[in-house]
């Protein structure tokens, strides 16, 4: 199983465009967001990047 494990994009749309492009070469089999990716002056086009990809799951802890 191939895990892909994200954070601290703090709404940076350019790093989150750079993540997109990576997982869709390498194809992992579940993203994992750490946090602190949707903070920040995230714009649509990010938003809507964020949350299609198909494989992210959200886990919170505390």
């Amino acid at each position: 199983m191939r895990i892909a494990a994200l954070a601290d994009i703090h709404g940076n749309l350019g790093a989150l465009e750079a993540l997109v492009e990576d997982l869709e070469r390498t194809r992992p089999d579940i993203v994992v967001n750490l946090g602190d990716c949707l903070s920040g002056p995230l714009q649509p086009r990010g938003l809507a990047l964020f949350v299609s990809c198909p494989t992210l799951r959200l886990v919170r802890c505390g």
